[in-house]
Formats: C-alpha cells, structure tokens, sequence
C-alpha cells in the first residue's frame, strides 16, 4: 500500500438537489451555512450529471466514467460493476481510510462495497443521521475519505422540523426542505478541519419538484391520499379476516380510481400553459424521465484547503468530479476515465468545455415506458441534442440553451448540421462505450483470464 500524505476528504451528496435552488437568484431557502461555504469555496454552475437516477448517477461519479461502461444487470435493479478500479480502489491504494454513509435503500446497488467501512440509515438529519455524521468524523482515522447520501429534500426522509414549514423558508416545501437542512450542515461544517479537508459538496441528479408551486406540491401529496384509510385499519381490530380482506380490496380500488380521477382532473386546465409549464405539470401527474435540465443541472462546490472563493459558469460535467479531487489534493489516480480535471478553471486558466454526454438508466430493470427511457444526448457549447438511444429519427430534440433555458422551442426541423455535428460528438462516444466493453469482454473470456480465475477459485 503507498503511503499518502493527502489530506482528508469530506464528500456530501444531497440527493436531488438542484443548482438554481442551491445559489442563485431562484433560490428562496434560508441557508446561512451552506452560503458561508460557497463563499469560502469555488461553485460551479452549470454542472451536468450523467443520468437522471441515482445509481447509475453515483456510479458515473465515482468512476469518471459514462453510465454504461460501469453498470451492470442485478436481479431487478442496476448495480455498479466491480469489475474495473474505481476512484475508492484508488483512493484505498493511497492509505485512505474510505467510509460510506449512505441510504438502506439503496443496498442493492453495491455502490459502497469497495469502502472499508459501509454503514446505513434510514429517515434524514433530523432523525438520527446529522448527529451519526457528527460521531462518525470524531471517529475517523486520518488521511480519511467520508462519502454520504442523504435524502432531506428527495426520498425517504419525509418529515422536518414544523418551524421551517413557513413561507419565510422557501416558496415551496422543497426549498424548506433545505432551509430545515442548513443547521445541521452549520453543526457538521463546524467538525471538520478545513485547512486539512477537502469539503465537495454535489447531488447526484436533479429533479422539477424543486419549482413546483405550493399548489402542485398540494396536488402531488393529494393523489395518494384516501379517506378510508382509517377505516380499514379499525376493521382489522374489529372484523373477521375474511372480511377485512374484502373492505381492503374495495379501498385500493377506491384509492386506484380517486387517484385517476385526481390525475385526469390535474390535466384538464393546462391549454393556458407554456410549453415549459405544461412539461413540469404533465410530468407532475404521471412521472417519467427526460432529458431536459430540469433532471441534469447540479450543484458542484470545492471549499477548504484554502481554495480561493470563486463563482464559475462554465459547463463541467459530474465525471469530472473525482479527477479533479484527486488533482487538488495532489493524489495520483492513474486511471483511463471520461473526465478531466477541472482545476485549470479553478486557477483561472483556459480549459476547454467537453461534450456532456447524458443518457436515461433507471435504477431498476423494468420500466412502464421503453420510450421514457430510451433517450440519450449531448449538452454542449450553449446547446442539447437528444433522441431516441436506437433510431436517431425518433424522439429528437434541439434547444439553444442560451436563447432557450427552458427548452421550449425545438430546434431539430431548423438547424440540420448542428444535428450532424451533435451526431457526430455521440457517435464517437458511443463507439469508445462499445469499443471499451468488446475489450473488456475479450479480457475476460480470455484463456489466460480464464486460467488465472480458476487459479483463484482453487484458492
């Protein structure tokens, strides 16, 4: 194992945070914590992930690579492959004592089998997990990597503080949801030492909830809700099985039929609707995925080590992101990936922008729709391509970002050779995603692999 002088390394990933809600003027939460930081820190505004699900969105991260080269088939959900090195095998070659704090739920993905320690929650800060994060970096050893998940604003962690349920905190409750947060980023923010840690903070998509207006976060909550559910639970004190069983069938048919017409109610009044406002609304009542900013814009934020603060607007993507970890604390990765450090922007340098290549991979293996997740595109230099994954005539849209930021007007009919020119860009990645599974695939049928894995099973 090399011996590392590196310094420690903080990694917070807020799961569906989006950028505008994290800094800018469309930000209405109260968050005087995680302000102070981004103005000891370098952020990054227009940070693109690679996916709009959570696994194959971390999986892309923590690998610097695209989503498809690294995921792989479980039983019923995507998984992260173990069958390459990753930035934890590196950071574990380094010394680093690697530490995962991540949801239960998400278990079966194997994101953190290459840490030393995984540990798992359930609920968010306010329920036990702010102050596990607290005892756990007392705990650490240094040079340590911390890496943790959490659910406040998105996921399981349905409940917050009744104080922050106030419009003084946020338009909408999502924004309160970050509002209820910032304490206990204050209290963690206060147990780390900053001159020797590297504080990333990041999400792993993003997500429309978060410009929802008080009215459609009503209207969400309401769909599932059904005025018979206490009744139902009386009856199992009260009733003979056989009878609950028929008063409980008769409550998910009810349930099932209120919630369409809930639905069908909720898209009735959209024809005054833009073609942004219509989007948000339709997928509000039946949720999918896409391929617009609203899923793909992050937060990306360096702080500590004494990083001169700095706002940057240029376009980087989420593989970028451990490259240029690994840059700043001056480790070495030695690794063939898809990012490139960004740390020439953090200098002031000149860098040129890559293409961000995005892609839809859900994070399990079935989906209602293979039209909703079947897309794949390009965001680069002020523009966004994509279309369907397997017919480049299918699904296509073109949006000058610049002039557009909503992607409402569809440029595909208008601009035929910056389609070519998108095209091209795809093309070439998808061919180096081909090109890297065929090797790897040969690698391991190999009879040389093959003989060295049975040598190890014999062990």
């Amino acid at each position: 194992m090399e011996k590392t002088k590196n310094p420690n390394i903080f990694f917070l990933l807020i799961d569906a945070f989006r950028s505008d809600k994290f800094y800018g003027n469309e930000k209405t939460s109260i968050t005087p914590n995680l302000d102070s930081l981004i103005k000891d820190g370098v952020y990054f505004t227009q940070t693109i992930n690679s996916s709009p699900a959570s696994v194959s969105a971390i999986s892309s991260v923590l690998t610097a690579k695209w989503p498809d080269k690294v995921i792989v088939n479980g039983i019923k959900n995507h998984e992260l492959s173990h069958k390459e090195p990753n930035y934890i095998n590196r950071l574990n070659e380094l010394g680093y004592n690697t530490t995962a704090l991540t949801p239960e739920y998400f278990t079966y993905s194997k994101l953190t089998s290459d840490f030393d320690v995984s540990l798992w929650f359930n609920g968010g800060l306010h329920d036990g997990v702010g102050q596990q994060i607290i005892d756990t970096i007392s705990k650490l050893e240094p040079p340590w990597f911390f890496f943790i998940h959490i659910l406040d604003i998105h996921g399981t962690a349905r409940n917050f503080p009744k104080q922050f349920d106030n419009k003084k905190y946020g338009f909408n409750e999502y924004e309160r949801r970050i509002s209820a947060m910032d304490p206990w980023l204050g209290k963690i923010f206060d147990k780390i030492d900053q001159n020797n840690t590297l504080i990333v903070v990041t999400a792993d998509h993003s997500t429309d909830r978060g410009i929802y207006t008080p009215k459609q976060e009503k209207m969400k909550a309401s769909f599932n809700q059904n005025n018979l559910e206490p009744f139902v639970g009386i009856t199992k004190k009260l009733l003979s099985r056989a009878l609950t069983k028929r008063i409980r069938g008769f409550y998910v048919e009810k349930k099932v039929n209120t919630k369409k017409q809930k639905k069908a109610a909720a898209l009735k009044n959209i024809l005054d609707l833009d073609q942004f406002e219509k989007r948000i609304q339709n997928n509000l009542v039946n949720p999918g995925f896409s391929l617009y900013d609203d899923r793909f814009r992050i937060p990306l934020l360096f702080a500590g080590l004494g990083l001169e603060s700095k706002i940057i607007d240029q376009q980087i993507r989420s593989v970028d992101i451990f490259p240029s970890i690994f840059e700043i604390v001056e480790a070495s990765s030695k690794m063939d990936v898809d990012g490139s450090s960004v740390v020439p922007l953090i200098k002031g340098q000149s860098f040129e922008e890559k293409p961000a290549f995005i892609q839809i991979i859900t994070n399990w293996l079935t989906t209602k729709s293979a039209s909703d997740v079947n897309l794949i595109g390009i965001r680069h230099k002020g523009f966004k391509y994509f279309r369907a994954k397997n017919d480049p005539e299918e699904n296509v849209g073109l949006f000058d970002l610049t002039k557009d930021p909503h992607e409402i007007n569809n440029l595909a009919e208008l601009y035929p050779e910056k389609i070519a020119h998108m095209e091209k860009i795809i093309s070439e990645i998808r061919k180096d995603i081909a090109d890297k599974l065929q090797n790897k695939s040969e690698d391991q049928n190999s009879p040389k692999k093959s003989a060295l894995n049975e040598e190890k099973l014999k062990k």
